[in-house]
């Protein structure tokens, strides 16, 4: 399986005590299924050779890992400029088959609406 790696440094005014993120992307389903948290120190004692260092972990997307994503978007007329979350989600749903979920907020956000609608983008993982 083909995967991405990102190690970054969160620098912000807040004493943050793990600053050190290093993310794992599995390529096919685009789905950072890991994040490990640290501090700097103890990222530095990991790196020059020490293993068994604590650390934070969180997962997300396991189910997903190894499939192909796919995405289409939709125009969507929704038929007036403000659409409220309870409208879109009901817009939404008769596109929602064989997988597809759609990206709701799309239908409520102005920036995507252009001739015929809302532009809806559309997203589904197939093994």
């Amino acid at each position: 399986m083909k995967g991405k790696i990102t190690i970054s440094r969160q620098s912000s005014n807040f004493d943050d005590p793990t600053p050190i993120h290093i993310g794992i992307e599995d390529v096919n389903s685009c789905i950072e299924f890991l994040e490990v948290s640290m501090s700097l120190e103890d990222f530095a004692t990991a790196i020059t050779g020490q293993g068994r260092i604590d650390c934070n972990i969180e997962t997300r997307g396991l189910d997903k890992i190894g499939s192909k994503r796919e995405h289409k978007t939709i125009i969507i007329d929704a038929g007036k400029y403000q659409v409220e979350k309870d409208d879109a989600i009901k817009l939404v749903a008769p596109f929602e088959d064989d997988g597809w979920i759609a990206r709701v907020e799309d239908l409520q956000n102005p920036h995507n609406l252009g001739k015929g609608g809302y532009r809806v983008l559309f997203e589904r993982w197939v093994r």
